[in-house]
């Protein structure tokens, strides 16, 4: 019980310590969603990601170790952050499973937050979408 109680108060001291990534200005900061209130939801720092280069990256190295690249986002919002556990991600407010296929696919990236990032389709709300890219920050 103590060592829960010690994880439960550590993450709520990580997330309230956001800081903002240095190539996004104060301003715009200031308008947009802290990622951790977002997770998984169809849009979650969309914008961000693309100019932080987080997606371009992603795109990248599926080429680079899998011989192909394909878009896999429609720069609306199917990019976002989201958590990864085990063969699931959090997506729409349920817990997604990847698939065999999928997995294959995961690229390490880095990013501010130390989430995954992930293309994926939209769908509605306690529905999973169609995944199409994961970059996690950590291979499994």
């Amino acid at each position: 019980m103590r060592v829960h109680t010690y994880l439960l108060v550590a993450s709520f001291v990580l997330l309230s310590a956001i800081v903002p990534p240095a190539s996004i200005s104060s301003e715009e900061y200031t308008s947009l969603k802290n990622p951790y209130d977002c997770l998984g939801e169809y849009g979650c720092w969309h914008k961000e990601l693309h100019a932080l280069g987080i997606i371009a990256d992603i795109i990248a190295r599926k080429k680079e170790l899998h011989g192909y690249d394909e878009e896999c986002c429609d720069d609306v919002g199917e990019c976002r952050l989201t958590v990864m556990k085990n063969d699931f991600l959090f997506l729409n407010g349920v817990w997604c499973p990847i698939g065999k296929t999928k997995k294959k696919e995961i690229v390490a990236v880095n990013n501010p937050w130390n989430l995954t990032v992930v293309c994926a389709g939209r769908a509605s709300k306690n529905t999973c979408p169609t995944i199409w890219c994961i970059g996690a920050p950590t291979l499994m």
